[in-house]
């Protein structure tokens, strides 16, 4: 068994010279047997060894575990570390299963006894017959190939896992070759739990009637879907740098077209990965509700929210597929600027940047409106979730950087004060080119402007009047014209 153990260390590069490793001792067969594993390696390898112990409280045993521990520990004068968890009354307070609320205690306990001891390394003690019980649960709950790869013998680049080629019952010769004591969790024969149904009930009758190999092939599975996984998540990554993700107030902003226009498997994956990010955790995202996100990216309705584990939200907004983590009280803010003129004003609540300057002596003969008698631009740049097109008064320079629009108005006619603020209810103007006044709502809907962007979006409104909507249309009476002799140009930047 020695000889497989040191051929996972070095082939998965379990441990460093000079590490030293936390093993997360129950007192059972297989952490006692990885206790005394690496102890015996720990020469050849240039590190010391540790051990944690947690007291869950949940058994009538849980006092003698505890003794066991502490004199095993003491006999092999390995330093140990040992708390004490109510996890019934967490549960409870926590709403979540007695397994969740043990494992998530666990982990939180060995990260601080890692701290607390130096340690680089946390060892498990999985071996090959929990990896196929692990690869199954995850099949039944309905898991994508993320799952299916199992535990991986290294995670996070912290916990290792020397044992998961390693058979159950080479851990008990094992351990009685070298003549170790250890307890039995009676809890592990308890069926009302999943993986104990599999362990006792399932895998033996397909051992029996099956493949008495089945342990060793979902192993095997699981090994080749880690390489596969590893491969879908460097795509992933490319991916996501290629697009330069923006990130809205309320979480990640994706391009519906974008996401259609991938594998669906690399859209699956995408749309997971964002997920997990914004939850802070991989556990509790599940293929359905990854399916139920692409569904709404990829159906004709223009809007549509779902509500996901973790308190995430998925919103599509025209172009836009908006994955969020909602704040409490919700998105929903309002800002109103003063603009002093020349100068420059940056939105505290977005984060974007206006600049206003004055240009005197005017001459509309030499002004270059890119062909337009009316001195306007023709190029403009698309808001998220708009279509690119054509329209006076604003240009959008090329970048991948960040979004950036120009207006240039007729600075005699702009009037006094001149503001900045939001969206309200009720907005009207008068788009360059228009004979009377539209509804914003109505030009926000035409030009497929989400209800997200609606809100973020600066307005420039002059001496009451909304003057420009920045990459969509200037107010006509604003317009530059041959009476034009000072011009106020408006710069709108966007940070990426």
């Amino acid at each position: 068994m020695l000889n497989k153990v040191r051929k996972a260390i070095e082939e998965f590069a379990l441990l460093s010279d000079g590490d030293t490793v936390l093993v997360a001792l129950s007192g059972g067969p297989d952490s006692v047997a990885l206790l005394a594993a690496l102890q015996m390696l720990a020469e050849d390898y240039g590190v010391s060894v540790a051990a944690a112990h947690l007291n869950h409280g949940l058994r009538g045993e849980a006092e003698l575990d505890e003794c066991f521990v502490r004199e095993l520990c003491s006999r092999r004068m390995v330093p140990l570390t040992v708390e004490r968890a109510d996890i019934p009354a967490w549960k409870k307070a926590a709403g979540r299963s007695t397994e969740d609320m043990a494992r998530a205690v666990r982990y939180e306990f060995l990260e601080r006894a890692a701290a607390k001891m130096g340690a680089h390394r946390i060892a498990l003690g999985h071996h090959l017959q929990d990896q196929a019980e692990t690869v199954l649960m995850n099949l039944f709950r309905g898991s994508g190939s993320e799952g299916l790869k199992g535990m991986t013998p290294m995670r996070d680049g912290r916990y290792i896992r020397p044992f998961l080629h390693i058979e159950r019952h080479e851990i008990i010769v094992f351990l009685t070759q070298e003549g170790l004591d250890c307890v039995m969790d009676r809890s592990n024969d308890d069926r009302r739990y999943l993986r104990n149904r599999i362990r006792h009930d399932l895998l033996p009758m397909i051992r029996r009637d099956y493949n008495r190999n089945i342990d060793l092939a979902l192993a095997r599975t699981a090994a080749v879907l880690k390489d596969e996984d590893e491969f879908f998540q460097s795509r992933v990554n490319r991916i996501l740098t290629a697009w330069n993700i923006a990130v809205a107030p309320e979480g990640f902003s994706l391009e519906v077209e974008k996401i259609r226009a991938q594998p669906i498997a690399l859209s699956r994956r995408l749309v997971k990965h964002l997920l997990e990010r914004l939850a802070d955790a991989e556990q509790g995202i599940y293929f359905h509700h990854v399916q139920a996100v692409l569904e709404l990216a990829f159906a004709p309705r223009p809007s549509g929210c779902l509500h996901l584990p973790h308190g995430l939200e998925a919103k599509r907004d025209y172009g836009r597929l908006i994955l969020a983590r909602p704040a409490a009280g919700g998105h929903d803010f309002a800002f109103a600027y003063t603009v002093t003129i020349p100068g420059e004003l940056t939105i505290r609540e977005t984060g974007d940047i206006l600049t206003f300057r004055i240009s005197g002596d005017f001459d509309f003969r030499r002004w270059d409106g890119a062909g337009d008698r009316q001195g306007c631009r023709e190029r403009i740049w698309p808001l998220p979730g708009a279509k690119a097109r054509t329209n006076c008064g604003d240009s959008r320079p090329e970048t991948a950087v960040q979004v950036t629009a120009t207006a240039c108005l007729d600075g005699d006619r702009t009037g006094m004060p001149v503001m900045v603020r939001n969206f309200c209810a009720g907005d009207r103007m008068r788009p360059l080119g228009m004979a009377g006044e539209k509804k914003l709502q109505d030009i926000f809907v035409d030009g497929k402007i989400g209800r997200s962007e609606r809100k973020r979006l600066p307005l420039i409104v002059a001496d009451g009047r909304i003057a420009w909507i920045p990459g969509l249309y200037i107010h006509e009476e604003l317009k530059i014209t041959s009476e034009t002799k000072r011009i106020l140009r408006i710069d709108y930047r966007r940070p990426a």
